[in-house]
């Protein structure tokens, strides 16, 4: 339940269940009732009990606060925008080689279509505006209402507690914003996602990746799920515009540590700016083939970490053994477990190379973390 759990619970204790919920008006009033949809989501009730209507209630009234106590207050990016065409004595057509022609410039400034990281990244080289202002949705707009995206959702999953999961991670990431290096919207790239897989050689690579994010202005927080949910990580906007990578450690190895990791890292490149809000994925390890950007970022995320050129050609593929599986780990510089799990999923099935995966080597990395 992270560090406040502690002093949630014991605020649970001056409130009962019978009281009829409000409005939330004071950030006492937000944290008693955060604690209270904590101690029900746990608790998993049914839709139809007294328990799951209220935890429905509730967990309603905590996200409508949060919306409106932590909401940006930035200026408008369309308004600086033309804050700026005005002071430069720009005008449309002038944008046109920035945002890709004449029609995307009138959708754009009509606050018809959202920016996109990649014009973010052209109108502060070109403008000079601040990225930090770009990438706040535009207000009174359809497209500005926030949206999570799951992949690999069945009809049991639950997905109250699918959004109160995503709202604890935003949550946990804010509290650590200042310990965290300045965002830089060009950051994420091929290079960046291989880099990160070679930090699974180290046998601390999982808390090394934490470390470098944090350097680079990217979340990483580890919240176990919540029943009724096969969650194993996310890709989430943070406030400042910066990605936040959840992950549950819902399978405890080290092959699927890095995996999802840098499977989240890839949609936070490719894919967060045009979702606005959070992608998350249940069973991450389950081909979900039916939509591109989930195909992307497996192909991205293996990539990464086994070159395409290399992969089916190597000896771990063609003849798959231990010793073979060490010896492409030490070629590229990367964990062998990887390479086992890859195969697994691929080859052997999950059966084989089960010693090489790393049963039970992540969770004890992180101890700060309850499980349980």
């Amino acid at each position: 339940m992270g560090r406040h759990a502690c002093g949630l619970l014991k605020t649970i204790e001056l409130i009962t269940v019978d009281i009829e919920p409000r409005i939330i008006k004071t950030d006492k009033q937000y944290r008693a009732y955060l604690a209270d949809v904590e101690r029900l989501a746990a608790d998993d009730p049914s839709l139809d009990t007294p328990d799951g209507d209220r935890l429905e209630l509730l967990a309603k009234l905590v996200e409508d606060y949060e919306k409106e106590r932590f909401k940006f207050e930035r200026p408008d990016p369309i308004e600086a925008i033309l804050f700026r065409m005005e002071e430069q004595g720009l005008r449309r057509k002038d944008l046109a080689p920035i945002l890709g022609g004449k029609n995307r410039v009138s959708e754009i400034l009509s606050r018809k279509r959202p920016l996109t990281l990649t014009m973010v990244r052209a109108l502060t080289e070109s403008l000079r505006i601040p990225a930090e202002l770009l990438i706040r949705e535009p207000e009174s707009q359809q497209y500005r209402e926030e949206h999570t995206i799951t992949y690999g959702s069945t009809p049991e999953t639950n997905k109250t507690n699918l959004r109160l999961w995503v709202g604890k991670v935003r949550e946990l990431a804010q509290e650590t914003h200042r310990e965290r290096g300045a965002w830089r919207a060009d950051t994420l790239n091929e290079q960046f996602l291989s880099y990160v897989a070679k930090l699974s050689w180290s046998e601390s690579g999982p808390r090394r990746a934490k470390e470098f994010l944090a350097e680079k202005g990217i979340a990483l927080v580890v919240l176990p799920a919540l029943p009724r949910t096969r969650l194993d990580g996310a890709a989430i906007l943070g406030e400042d515009g910066a990605p936040i990578v959840g992950l549950t450690f819902r399978h405890d190895r080290i092959d699927s540590f890095w995996f999802t990791l840098v499977h989240e890292l890839a949609h936070a490149w490719k894919h967060l700016s045009e979702i606005k809000l959070a992608i998350t994925d249940e069973n991450v390890e389950d081909e979900h083939d039916d939509d591109t950007k989930e195909v992307e970022a497996n192909r991205l995320a293996r990539d990464a970490f086994i070159p395409r050129s290399v992969w089916k050609r190597s000896e771990a593929f063609l003849h798959p053994s231990a010793e073979t599986v060490q010896v492409l780990a030490d070629k590229l510089h990367i964990s062998p477990a990887v390479i086992a799990g890859r195969l697994r999923r691929e080859k052997v099935g999950y059966a084989g190379l089960s010693r090489l995966v790393g049963y039970r080597q992540v969770r004890r990395l992180f101890p700060e973390v309850k499980w349980g």
